[in-house]
């Protein structure tokens, strides 16, 4: 895990980042699957996911 302070606005704001899986895990994946991987991750929906690849949720 990565931790970053930042002053905004006379305050502190503690920002944390963290992997949600390993490389390892990632590569052993098709690539349609590492695809969806990566829209589940970036906020994408079952059914906005299911609309990009013509498929239903």
């Amino acid at each position: 895990m990565k931790l970053a302070k930042r002053a905004v606005n006379g305050g502190h704001l503690l920002l944390g980042i963290y992997p949600l899986t390993t490389e390892k895990r990632v590569t052993n994946l098709t690539e349609g699957k590492r695809g969806m991987l990566t829209l589940m991750l970036a906020g994408s929906t079952n059914l906005d996911i299911a609309q990009r690849r013509h498929t239903n949720a």
